[in-house]
């Protein structure tokens, strides 16, 4: 039967057939493979310990920052034999291996929060409200749908919290909304760093194998309460929640794509007198610590880990809350948790479906054990004081992630504007022009 249709084919269609489908499957290889080398690039190249103490960093735009931010991490682990010249040979390392690591901005530093919505159906994304807010969009497989993610600043919270879910209420029922105060990035650890500063042996390899079921029941068991909700309130009552500066949001833009960038190179991309550029990286970004690390790109993991997952749990009290995500933190492959810390939250339930005690959680998924985590998470959830659970599985080849929404900033007011049309314009004429 199969020969029949064969023979009934043209033989060029046939021909053009087995061209693209090897073409295709050379290029998956090669993916695959390229991530493999990088990763023994990394341990040939000595490079295990400067990647983990790169998520310690928070002055870029110079070499020389980094090197210092690096030299500062790897001094207290104990590492006293390198010095800023090594370092920077490290930085030349990696940019050899032409991967670019990124940097985590402090979203909640410059006043923006994190609105999560799942549509039980498929939305384009041309149909998407309020696109110049977007942050990540991707079509979900398990459940079916589609997963948004938006900036929401603080000072138009309520406004626009309620018209962006009221336009999403349009495509039926069944949708979930959650909006989160502040967001970490982990990075599976390379190196024995994770057991000095974090007190467990968690390396590159679990990444990988997965955990077993008896080594996450004692990883959680031996978590203990290291801080409250109400001491992290604290933390951030001085913080100044809004940006300062157009050009304060254009070199987190560059940085959130290239963490290694120079100042040098961005003022003459955009045209911008070189002392001004430095002038905004070391009056703001530095000293308002508008960047959390340097990150290597989610997709150095995802070829070889295959997908990623989004869990949503909410808990009865503060106590399973903070010990679940202190599990999470010390699990090799979770990459990222949103939550809240209680700035203006607590009177906002009305607008979303979080609980007072809730997380979410991006896990990369290892080749091996892949179940071993949720299953778990099952067994132990009247222990670990779970109320609710779901899990989201986007779809990585349909997934697009989109930069802070610097032109959606007021340079008169100094702060978010909902006024986006008119916030372009100005864009336009006072950095596009000179470009």
């Amino acid at each position: 039967m199969l020969e029949q249709r064969i023979m009934g084919i043209d033989r060029s269609r046939l021909k053009s057939y087995v061209h693209e489908l090897l073409s295709f499957l050379y290029r998956f290889r090669n993916r695959i493979v390229s991530r493999i080398d990088f990763i023994k690039y990394v341990y040939r190249s000595e490079l295990e310990l400067f990647i983990d103490s790169l998520t310690n960093v928070y002055r870029l735009g110079y070499y020389n920052n980094i090197a210092n931010d690096v030299l500062n991490t790897m001094s207290n682990l104990g590492e006293n034999y390198v010095n800023t010249r090594i370092i920077q040979s490290y930085i030349k390392r990696l940019m050899k291996s032409r991967v670019v690591p990124v940097a985590k901005i402090n979203y909640l530093a410059i006043g923006l929060f994190i609105l999560i919505i799942h549509i039980p159906r498929e939305i384009k994304p041309s149909n998407i409200p309020y696109r110049e807010w977007l942050l990540y969009y991707s079509m979900t497989l398990e459940p079916y749908g589609t997963l948004l993610v938006y900036y929401i600043p603080i000072s138009y919270l309520d406004y626009l919290v309620s018209s962006i879910k009221n336009q999403i209420m349009k495509n039926g029922d069944g949708i979930k909304v959650y909006l989160f105060e502040k967001g970490e990035r982990l990075q599976p650890c390379f190196s024995n760093m994770c057991w000095k500063l974090q007190h467990t042996t968690d390396h590159i390899y679990h990444l990988f194998t997965g955990y077993k079921y008896d080594e996450l029941k004692n990883i959680y068991t031996n978590i203990e309460k290291l801080h409250t909700k109400l001491e992290e309130k604290d933390n951030f009552a001085n913080m100044r929640l809004k940006p300062n500066d157009l050009i304060d949001l254009i070199l987190l833009k560059e940085f959130q794509y290239n963490a290694f960038k120079l100042v040098t190179d961005i003022s003459k991309e955009f045209s911008i007198p070189y002392r001004s550029v430095k002038k905004h990286l070391e009056k703001h970004l530095i000293k308002w610590k508008l960047i959390e690390g340097i990150f290597l790109p989610l997709n150095i993991f995802t070829p070889l880990i295959r997908k990623y997952k989004l869990i949503y749990m909410s808990f009865r009290d503060p106590e399973s809350y903070w010990r679940t995500l202190l599990f999470f933190k010390n699990i090799a492959y979770t990459i990222s948790i949103y939550r809240n810390i209680g700035l203006t939250y607590e009177n906002k339930l009305d607008l979303t479906d979080n609980s007072e005690h809730d997380m979410l959680i991006t896990i990369l998924e290892p080749m091996e054990r892949e179940y071993e985590l949720y299953r778990f998470i099952y067994k132990e959830s009247a222990n670990i004081g779970l109320e609710e659970f779901q899990v989201f599985n986007p779809s990585i080849t349909s997934s697009m992630k989109y930069s802070i929404p610097y032109t959606n900033f007021d340079q008169e007011a100094k702060d978010w504007t909902i006024n986006t049309e008119e916030t372009y314009k100005l864009y336009l004429r006072r950095i596009s022009a000179r470009l």
